[in-house]
C-alpha cells in the first residue's frame, strides 16, 4: 500500500508497499459478501488480476428483492474509473432552488446515483485519482453521502487500485485520512486460485464460459496464469494476466468457428505476449491434432504416450461435459476419466474435484457421480472409484465439523478439509464464518 506520510502539500508517490492480508479470488468474494454494507474495502493488486471482474459478480452474491415482481434479482454494479473523474462528476453541480422566502443552490447529483434500491458502487483506481477527488470521497466512503445526496440504505462502496511495486502510471497515493476510512486487502491470483474461480464462473448473458483450451493449458502449467511485468524492461509489451486469459477465452470461441491459424496466432500473441502467447499457440495446434474424446473413452492405448498438456486438454473437455444437462454426457465423462486417471492421476483428480464442487449439480455430473462413486465396480483397481471414494471421505470429514444454521446457511466450525462448496443462494451474514 502506498500512501502520503505527510498530509500537507502535494502528495508523494512512495515506492513501497505495506503488508496486508492476501486473498485469492474466491476468498475475496466471500470476504466482500460478509463485510457490513457500511464498511468500504480497498482491494490492492497488479493490473489485470481480475479485481473488476470479481466486483462485477458481487451483485449475484448479494441479491435484492424487486419491489414490483417481489422476486430476487442481482444488485446493480456501477463502475466508476475515478482516476479519470473530477469532483463535480461525483457530487454534481450547484443548481438554483426556490424555497419561497429564500433562494439558494443545491448540488444536483449524477443520474447514475439516483436510485431507490441498494447497489454496488465500484471506485476503480481510487489511489490514482486527483487529490480533490479523493477529498470528495471522504463522506461517500464513511457516511455514504455525496454533496447533499445520500445513497440508499444497503448500498455498498468498494474501491481498488494497483500497488506501488506494479510500477504503473495508475499507482498514486492517498492521505492517511482516506486510508483510515477503509479496510485494506490484497488480491493474489495464482494458477490454482484462478482455476478454482474459472471452474465456478457463471458468464453474463451473451458471454461464454472459460474455454476448455485455456483451462487445459493453465492446468498443465499453473505458472502461466500471470507474468511479472515489473521484471520486464518494456512495460508497453502485452503480458499474460487473468484478465488477458479471460479475453483470450472469449476470442477462442470465435476461433472454434473459423479455424483460422493466423487469427489464433495474432490473438494469442497479441494478448499474452510473444513468449507465453507463442507457447499457447503451439499447444492449441497440438491439441487440435489429437484424437476425439470418444476415442479416449474407448481405448486407453490412444493416450498412453500422450504429453501432460494434451491430457489436461482432454480433462478440460470432460469438465465441459459435466456442465451438460443429459446423462449421455455424464457416461462419456466417466469412461474418459477412467482412462485419463490411469495415465495421469493429477488430471483425473482435477475432474473428480470439479464434479464434487459443481453447485448446483447437473444431470451429467450427477450421472458421473453415480457411476464413479455409488456403483462400486466388481473388480479391484478402478482408479476413478478410488479417487472418488477418497474425495468423498474428505468431504465427509469436513461435514462432520460443520453444522447448519437455522436459516439454511452452512457454517464453518473447522478449517480442515478442502474444496467444500458453500451454497451462497442465501446471502450469508458475518456470523456464518
Amino acid at each position: 500500500m502506498a500512501y502520503d506520510e505527510d498530509d500537507g502539500g502535494e502528495p508523494k508517490k512512495l515506492d513501497k508497499d505495506y503488508p496486508m492480508v492476501t486473498l485469492g479470488p474466491d476468498e475475496l468474494a466471500k470476504f466482500l459478501v460478509h463485510l457490513p454494507w457500511w464498511v468500504t474495502p480497498f482491494v490492492w493488486g497488479p493490473p489485470g488480476i481480475g479485481k473488476s471482474s470479481i466486483v462485477r459478480t458481487m451483485g449475484k452474491l448479494l441479491p435484492i428483492v424487486d419491489p414490483h415482481t417481489k422476486k430476487k434479482k442481482p444488485m446493480d454494479v456501477i463502475v466508476l474509473p475515478v482516476s479519470q473523474m473530477r469532483p463535480e462528476d461525483l457530487i454534481g453541480i450547484p443548481t438554483y432552488k426556490d424555497m419561497g422566502t429564500r433562494k439558494g443552490t443545491e448540488y444536483a447529483p449524477p443520474v447514475y446515483l439516483l436510485r431507490e434500491e441498494p447497489f454496488i458502487l465500484f471506485l476503480d483506481e481510487l489511489n490514482a485519482s486527483a487529490k480533490d477527488v479523493q477529498v470528495a470521497m471522504y463522506s461517500l466512503i464513511l457516511d455514504r453521502q455525496l454533496g447533499g445526496y445520500s445513497l440508499p440504505e444497503g448500498a455498498r462502496v468498494i474501491a481498488a487500485g494497483n500497488r506501488a511495486k506494479d510500477q504503473t502510471y495508475l499507482t498514486g497515493t492517498m492521505s492517511s485520512a482516506l486510508i483510515n476510512r477503509m479496510v485494506h486487502v490484497e488480491l493474489e491470483s495464482g494458477g490454482v486460485e484462478w482455476l478454482a474461480w474459472a471452474s465456478n464462473y457463471i458468464p453474463e448473458p451473451g458471454r461464454n464460459p472459460i474455454h476448455p483450451l485455456v483451462l487445459s493449458f493453465i492446468r498443465s502449467d499453473k505458472t502461466m496464469i500471470a507474468e511479472d511485468v515489473t521484471a520486464r524492461r518494456d512495460k508497453a509489451v502485452q503480458f499474460a494476466s487473468p484478465r488477458s486469459w479471460h479475453i483470450l477465452s472469449d476470442a477462442l470461441w470465435v476461433y472454434d468457428e473459423t479455424g483460422d491459424a493466423r487469427y489464433l496466432k495474432a490473438i494469442s500473441v497479441g494478448l499474452l505476449g510473444p513468449m507465453i502467447g507463442g507457447l499457447f499457440n503451439s499447444f492449441v495446434k497440438l491439441a487440435k491434432d489429437t484424437v476425439p474424446l470418444e476415442v479416449v473413452a474407448r481405448d486407453i492405448e490412444a493416450i498412453r504416450k500422450t504429453s501432460t498438456p494434451v491430457l489436461f486438454y482432454y480433462a478440460a473437455q470432460v469438465l465441459a461435459l459435466l456442465r451438460q444437462a443429459n446423462a449421455g454426457d455424464g457416461m462419456l465423462a466417466v469412461a474418459a476419466t477412467r482412462n485419463i486417471a490411469q495415465v495421469n492421476s493429477e488430471a483425473g483428480e482435477s475432474i473428480v474435484d470439479f464434479a464434487f464442487r459443481l453447485n448446483p449439480p447437473t444431470i451429467a455430473s450427477s450421472t458421473f457421480m453415480d457411476e464413479a462413486l455409488l456403483r462400486q465396480p466388481a473388480g479391484k483397481g478402478d482408479v476413478l472409484w478410488a479417487m472418488a471414494s477418497k474425495r468423498q471421505q474428505a468431504v465427509a470429514a469436513m461435514s462432520a465439523g460443520m453444522k447448519k444454521n437455522p436459516g439454511g446457511r452452512t457454517r464453518y466450525v473447522s478449517n480442515s478439509g478442502y474444496g467444500y462448496s458453500i451454497n451462497w443462494s442465501v446471502p450469508p451474514t458475518p456470523g456464518d464464518l
